[in-house]
C-alpha cells in the first residue's frame, strides 16, 4: 500500500450544515466522557477496543525497546503508559486533554522514575522537535478535531526515522455531514476516516511506509459487551445523556440520541485497525 490514494470528492458546499457544538466544547466534552467511568465496564482500564493484547501488538509493530521514548497520545489514566514501563522497559511521556485524568495518572506513577504525565492538546504539542522515538495513539486520533494539525504535530515531535502507530476506528462507507453535526458524543465514528484516508492524511504530513492490519473483531466484542452490560445501544446511550446531562445543559446542547448511534453504525459499517507510518530516516 502506497502513499497514492485518490481523494474523496468533496461535500457540496450548497448544503444546509447546522453547526450545534464549537471545537472547543466538542474537546471538552469528549474529555468529559472518558472521565466518566461509563466504558470502563466495557473497556476496562485500557479504554480501547483489544485492550492490552493490542497494545503488545502495537509495540511489536512499533519496535518499541528498553531505550525507547515514546509519547502515549491521550493517555487518560495512565493504562497503556504503566504496561509500557513494565513490560518492555522504555521511557513514556502520556499527554490528555483531561485535567482529572492526568491528576489521576500522575498520582499513580508517584516517584516511578521513566513516565511523565502531562495536560495538553495533540493540535499543539509542548515538546521539541525530533523528540520521540514512537508515538502511540490509541482509539483517540479519529476523536481530533483538526487531524492535519494533529498529523502535523507528531510528524515534527518525531525523531527521524520514528514511528507513528494508531489503532482506532475506521470506516468502510462514509458518513453525511448533516449526521456528523449530529454526533456529539459518538465522535469516535462520526471523526473515523476510512483507511485509505488515514494514509492519504499521514502521506499528506511527510509520513511513508503505511502499514495497516484488520482487528475489526476487537470492535465486535466491545458491541457484545455494550449489549451484555447495558441491554441495548439505546440503554447505553441513554446512560450517557444521564452521565453527562448537567455539562449538555450548561452548554445548551443534548448528548447523541440512540437513533444517531444506530444510524452511525448503518451509513459508516465501521471497523477497527492497526494502523503505522514512518518519518523518513534521512532528514
Amino acid at each position: 500500500m502506497d502513499c497514492n490514494v485518490t481523494k474523496s470528492e468533496k461535500e457540496n458546499p450548497s448544503r444546509s450544515i447546522r453547526t450545534t457544538i464549537s471545537t472547543k466544547e466538542q474537546k471538552e466534552l469528549t474529555a468529559k466522557v472518558y472521565e466518566a467511568d461509563l466504558f470502563d465496564n466495557i473497556l476496562g482500564d485500557f479504554l480501547h477496543p483489544g485492550g492490552p493484547k493490542l497494545t503488545a501488538r502495537a509495540v511489536e509493530v512499533a519496535q518499541i525497546a528498553p531505550a525507547s521514548l515514546v509519547l502515549d497520545i491521550a493517555s487518560g489514566r495512565g493504562a497503556t503508559a504503566f504496561f509500557l514501563s513494565r513490560q518492555y522497559g522504555c521511557q513514556i511521556v502520556g499527554i490528555d486533554l483531561s485535567l482529572k485524568s492526568v491528576s489521576l495518572a500522575q498520582d499513580k506513577a508517584g516517584e516511578l522514575k521513566g513516565i511523565e504525565f502531562i495536560a495538553g492538546d495533540v493540535e499543539s504539542l509542548p515538546f521539541r522537535d525530533s523528540m520521540f522515538d514512537v508515538v502511540m495513539s490509541e482509539c483517540s486520533f479519529s476523536l481530533m478535531q483538526n487531524k492535519q494539525i494533529a498529523a502535523s504535530e507528531i510528524w515534527r515531535v518525531l525523531r527521524p526515522g520514528g514511528r507513528l502507530v494508531i489503532t482506532d476506528v475506521f470506516l468502510r462507507s462514509s458518513i453525511s455531514q448533516e449526521l456528523k453535526t449530529q454526533a456529539i458524543f459518538a465522535s469516535c465514528i462520526a471523526g473515523a476516516e476510512t483507511i485509505e484516508g488515514y494514509i492519504k492524511l499521514f502521506c499528506d504530513a511527510g509520513f511513508l511506509n503505511p502499514y495497516v492490519e484488520d482487528h475489526s473483531m476487537e470492535l465486535k466484542k466491545v458491541g457484545y459487551q455494550i449489549f451484555v452490560t447495558y441491554g441495548s445501544l439505546g440503554a447505553f446511550s441513554a446512560k450517557l445523556d444521564k452521565e453527562l446531562g448537567a455539562q449538555c445543559a450548561t452548554k445548551g446542547i443534548c448528548s447523541t440520541p440512540s437513533i444517531v448511534w444506530q444510524e452511525l453504525f448503518k451509513q459508516g459499517k465501521p471497523g477497527y485497525a492497526l494502523i503505522a507510518v514512518a518519518k523518513p530516516g534521512n532528514l
